[in-house]
């Protein structure tokens, strides 16, 4: 009797196993959701040069940055398995920072959806598959990381509609996809926020190029050659203060006479509203939102004009022509910008496109900029800019001030030499 109470006695005081909480339910799900996105994923992904890539048809279209890509029309990929293959560049994009390559021969190719980017919410989970720093390079193995969306449409200047992730994002992550859960396509990663310039190491804020902006810019990238982002000529609008009765949206303070913006109706005070379905919240967004249509989309402008809202239909008009730069012979200091007049700005040379692997790259010039001086000197137009690089040597070192999303910077650029065509 005596063994059998002290069997009882054992047995209520054995730790019994217990059953897993609905957390750990969870968090156990979660974790199997990752690694089988991962796995179907991976094989989509591509290495290109010192960054990454993503196919996203089963002809092998693949994805990826301009300042990855754009400085070669002919590639030799690697696929995740280790597989080389040929690629040559489709389309490009160097405002939008995408540039789309075609793998020779390519059939069945393993690949990733786009996704719906205008449906991600703060907080969402996404994965991100990279390069960082070119580990995975010796053996083909690329790099998966986790996170979330932090913020969605940050205006960025070129990135006018990025989406914010803390995924873990380092340089050699440009060009990879950013996917959800689902393992489609939401934005392809091309920039992180660094903390000090001369860093670039992830500080917890990586920036992507939203897939429903790319996917507007897919049939002018098929079709070759570089695609171009749409504006309204024209018109300068500015924020409305938000102690008025309307908070929402921006006004019309000029319109240009036979102006794209005179052409669609505009007129001045009216208060836009929205473009398409995307509500404008402020003089950032208006922006942010056009920067993510091609030149010859057709867009809805609703304006509310004394008490009553119309609805506007609006051609994109091609950005202002680009002004080239105009350095000649062998000897002439080459800067690596293409130059546009800034957007709403009377003064100062706004750049449309940064050459990959030039000097304003290594700088730290991005498309949007605009610079205020060189050397020094004051800045009021493209022309001006033009003559003052003329007078300098290739090696020399130049500061420039310039603005950023309204706030000055100063940079100092080391003039290069002209690459061979």
């Amino acid at each position: 009797m005596k063994f059998f109470t002290m069997l009882i006695l054992l047995s209520t005081a054995l730790p019994v196993a217990a059953e897993p909480s609905d957390g750990q339910k969870t968090a156990a799900e979660l974790q199997k959701k990752i690694i089988d996105v991962t796995r179907k994923s991976l094989p989509a992904y591509v290495f290109i040069g010192g960054g990454s890539g993503v196919i996203i048809s089963a002809d092998g279209y693949v994805l990826t940055n301009y300042h990855v890509a754009g400085f070669s029309n002919k590639w030799q990929v690697y696929l995740s398995d280790g597989t080389p293959r040929e690629a040559e560049m489709t389309g490009y994009d160097p405002r939008g920072d995408i540039a789309l390559l075609k793998i020779k021969n390519a059939k069945d190719m393993p690949f990733l959806e786009m996704g719906d980017s205008d449906s991600l919410a703060a907080g969402q989970s996404v994965i991100a598959i990279g390069n960082p720093f070119g580990i995975g390079s010796n053996d083909l193995e690329p790099t998966v990381t986790y996170g979330i969306i932090s913020a969605v449409h940050r205006f960025e200047g070129d990135y006018s509609d990025t989406i914010q992730t803390d995924a873990p994002i380092n340089p050699g992550n440009s060009g990879g996809p950013l996917i959800d859960l689902n393992g489609r396509i939401v934005g392809i990663n091309g920039r992180m926020e660094m903390r000090f310039e001369s860093i670039k190491a992830n500080t917890g804020i990586g920036y992507a190029i939203p897939a429903n902006q790319i996917k507007r810019f897919l049939p002018g990238l098929k079709a070759g050659g570089r695609v171009e982002h749409g504006y309204v000529s024209g018109l300068s609008i500015t924020q409305i203060p938000r102690d008025e009765t309307y908070s929402l949206g921006v006004v019309v303070n000029r319109i240009a006479r036979e102006s794209g913006a005179e052409k669609a109706g505009l007129k001045f005070a009216d208060v836009i509203l929205k473009i398409d379905d995307y509500p404008v919240d402020n003089f950032s967004r208006f922006y942010g939102i056009l920067g993510t249509y091609p030149a010859g989309a057709e867009i809805k402008i609703t304006v509310r004009r004394i008490n009553k809202e119309i609805i506007l239909p609006v051609v994109l008009e091609p950005r202002k022509p680009v002004a080239e730069m105009l350095e000649t012979g062998p000897n002439a200091p080459f800067l690596g910008v293409k130059f546009a007049d800034p957007e709403d700005e009377t003064e100062g040379a706004g750049i449309d496109e940064v050459v990959p692997d030039s000097p304003a790259t290594k700088a730290g010039l991005r498309p949007g900029d605009i610079i205020m001086e060189f050397d020094g000197k004051k800045i009021e137009n493209i022309p001006q800019l033009q003559a003052l690089i003329r007078e300098k040597k290739i090696s020399d070192k130049v500061p420039l001030k310039i603005k950023r999303r309204g706030e000055e910077k100063e940079i100092t650029i080391t003039l290069g030499r002209r690459p061979n065509p």
